[in-house]
């Protein structure tokens, strides 16, 4: 769900899982706004109940550094699965 909700223009540098807890993510974009906009549609998936934003920098090149933390939805109601 995060490969399909990625923008052409991000690259995405880290990804680590933690089962039914949290996916954390780093990434570069080519501005802060393109950067929210992922963060905008992470927050519309089925899989996260809530997208929190880290820090986000402007380094070189123009490019936007950003990290996000994705909260599993399993994480909250674990074992309720009818």
């Amino acid at each position: 769900d995060v490969a399909s909700r990625l923008p052409d223009n991000v690259k995405l540098t880290y990804f680590h899982y933690k089962k039914d807890q949290t996916v954390a993510l780093k990434g570069q974009a080519p501005s802060a706004t393109i950067a929210n906009d992922f963060q905008s549609r992470l927050e519309k998936s089925e899989l996260f109940s809530k997208v929190a934003a880290g820090r986000s920098d402007s380094g070189v090149g123009g490019l936007t550094k950003f990290d996000l933390t994705c909260t599993l939805k399993s994480a909250a109601g674990a074992g309720t699965t009818p």
